[in-house]
């Protein structure tokens, strides 16, 4: 692989994690926040790999089943701090640690929207935030698609929207499908936002 280029492993099972890492991958994406697996937080410590702490109320067949919240932005910031601090209780350096809002992952489009929204609450946690909105279905929702097709042009377009909003918000990084739309979306949002972007003036 390129110089900078690193493989993340989106699991919830340590022993898969741990395979992963020993074949090569360096970051571990575990959508439960690394709470499905009683023994993922341990093999990540022992690993010693960056790992995506992911919000997610439920399980993936669960999770939109009847999602709801009172206030879902101090909500998932305060879970996603508990899951964060009970990781570094259980060994994981706090420097490697990546938090995901969990945009779709038991979410309605409104509360997908106000994370898009309050991002900067998740900045505020002071570990890098990473956001995946690519071809998520409240993007659907929004961009109907007459092709139905999940990668057609207006979920596309779409998702390349979201993720500019993402970056303006504060996002470090960005699940995408697409990652030469996501990094034309990037670019812009941080000329836009004068962050990292040379001025061509």
């Amino acid at each position: 692989l390129p110089p900078g280029v690193h493989i993340s492993i989106d699991t919830m099972k340590a022993p898969v994690a741990r395979a992963a890492v020993e074949a090569g991958a360096a970051i571990i994406n575990d959508v439960s926040g690394l709470a499905a697996d009683p023994s993922m937080r341990a093999t990540a410590a022992e690993l010693g790999v960056h790992v995506i702490i992911n919000h997610m109320r439920g399980t993936p067949r669960t999770m939109q089943e009847a999602p709801l919240y009172r206030h879902v932005i101090p909500e998932v910031v305060a879970d996603l701090s508990e899951l964060m601090e009970v990781a570094v209780r259980e060994g994981i350096d706090r420097k490697r640690i990546i938090l995901d809002p969990g945009i779709g992952f038991g979410k309605r489009l409104s509360d997908n929207l106000a994370i898009l929204r309050h991002l900067a609450a998740f900045v505020s946690l002071g570990r890098p935030v990473a956001v995946g909105v690519s071809r998520k279905s409240f993007l659907a929702a929004m961009a109907p698609d007459v092709s139905g097709e999940a990668a057609g042009p207006a979920r596309s377009d779409a998702t390349m929207v979201a993720e500019a909003i993402a970056v303006l918000g504060g996002a470090h990084i960005l699940r995408t499908h697409d990652p030469a739309r996501a990094a034309l979306a990037a670019r812009i949002a941080e000329a836009v936002s004068a962050r990292g972007f040379p001025s061509t003036d």
